[in-house]
């Protein structure tokens, strides 16, 4: 009887260790989430795409053969402005797996630089292919650009409203619009899209400005 009362009391007392356990968990993983903020948040100026970049550096020495490890390296790359490692990242990115999406989006940039458009064209084609509906705003802002670039404005036109049918808020289609039909001296048109542009960027100098001259001419 005593066993059997001993045996309940341990049994009935296992939640409350499970959870006093989770909880300790949960501490121990804030601690080390705000440890790790705190190291990132005091990092010298410049250091931090540092920091990263040596983490995903080591990352691709563990897993050569990742493509995602290669185009983040190669964004982190972009972002610290070593043009050189980011385009070596990207490429073996690309190397690795044809459709990655970031990849070509960056070796079509800089085919646009290199004015080879038609090889930029299929990069970012086969980007907006790879990537979610919804989810290739950027790749058509750019597709857009390539094509006003080599003066296809009309085609622009079509690029930059289908970067504004994947994501309505994406103001510098809106603004690429608004400065096509300024250009072909279609005030009303570039007015509208200006207007929108400006609903998502109130503060942006450049924006305002043309909302501004649009709204003299009328």
């Amino acid at each position: 009887m005593k066993n059997m009362h001993g045996q309940t009391y341990a049994l009935s007392s296992l939640p409350s260790k499970i959870a006093a356990v989770l909880v300790v968990l949960i501490l121990l993983n804030a601690a080390l989430l705000a440890w790790r903020w705190v190291s990132e948040a005091n990092l010298p100026p410049g250091s931090y795409h540092e920091y990263h970049i040596a983490e995903w550096q080591q990352a691709s020495i563990e897993r050569p053969e990742d493509p995602i490890v290669w185009s983040t390296l190669g964004g982190l790359y972009e972002a610290a402005g070593e043009q050189r490692k980011a385009l070596a990242a990207y490429t073996r990115a690309f190397e690795l797996d044809p459709g990655n999406a970031a990849a070509l989006m960056y070796l079509a940039q800089a085919d646009v630089q290199n004015e080879e458009y038609d090889r930029a064209r299929t990069r970012l084609q086969a980007a907006a292919e790879a990537l979610p509906e919804g989810g290739a705003q950027l790749v058509y802002y750019r597709l857009g650009q390539t094509e006003e670039a080599e003066g296809n404005f009309d085609k622009a036109l079509e690029y930059y409203q289908a970067s504004i049918a994947e994501q309505s808020n994406y103001w510098n289609a809106h603004f690429r619009i608004a400065a096509l039909h300024e250009k072909a001296g279609r005030n009303r048109e570039a007015l509208e899209a200006a207007e929108k542009a400006a609903r998502f960027v109130p503060d942006n100098d450049e924006v305002m400005a043309m909302l501004s001259r649009l709204r003299d001419i009328q």
